[in-house]
């Protein structure tokens, strides 16, 4: 069985959100995640289904519930948006494109379920153990998608996964889904901002 990433795809019209601690991989059920409005090479500030961030997956209230309803096994974090530097000095924030006079309840999705990436994966890890490069899936090269190389990307095993349609690889944020849920994204408009692409499979 195919697993794709929903990813984040970086859009300099659509406001972003940079996470204050971005290491940060376990959260608590209730606890809010604290981000500020990046403005690095953001020239609007736009917000529609999700939010662009680096490393994290963040959506509207609107969506949350339209994927809590849908897809069992997924979790929301409220985020909390804190000033950045650059308002702190701002003597007229209307000066500031890429920060959004005002926007709805954001929300980071992640999932209650997590898998083991298995040793046959096409993976390299840095010295403390985080993924450093994923060899031959599928990415966006600006409007071009590069299909994932037969054999490569990350695996799992199904006896871990089962039944989950959205689930984490483990000591990562990667958000990973099924063909079902990118079907249910691409049926339902749910991509702005959004890429599902595949990066490995179910085995």
């Amino acid at each position: 069985m195919r697993v794709f990433e929903i990813s984040i795809d970086f859009n300099p019209t659509f406001a972003t959100l940079k996470p204050t601690n971005p290491d940060k991989l376990k959260v608590k059920k209730n606890e809010k995640i604290e981000f500020i409005w990046d403005s690095w090479d953001i020239k609007d500030n736009k917000i529609e289904n999700f939010v662009p961030s680096f490393g994290f997956t963040i959506c509207t209230e609107q969506i949350k519930d339209l994927l809590n309803k849908e897809f069992d096994g997924l979790k929301f974090n409220l985020v909390k948006i804190v000033k950045s530097p650059k308002e702190l000095k701002s003597k007229n924030l209307n000066a500031l494109k890429w920060l959004p006079a005002k926007y709805p309840a954001l929300f980071v999705v992640s999932a209650t379920k997590e898998a083991t990436i298995l040793p046959q994966s096409s993976v390299t890890y840095d010295e403390d153990g985080s993924i450093e490069e994923i060899e031959g899936i599928s990415e966006r090269m600006g409007e071009k998608i590069i299909p994932r190389k037969k054999g490569k990307g990350l695996f799992f095993s199904k006896d871990e996964v089962g039944n989950y349609q959205v689930f984490n690889a483990k000591k990562t944020n990667l958000l990973l889904c099924t063909e079902e849920v990118k079907t249910f994204f691409v049926q339902n408009k749910l991509n702005n901002v959004v890429d599902i692409l595949e990066i490995g499979d179910i085995v």
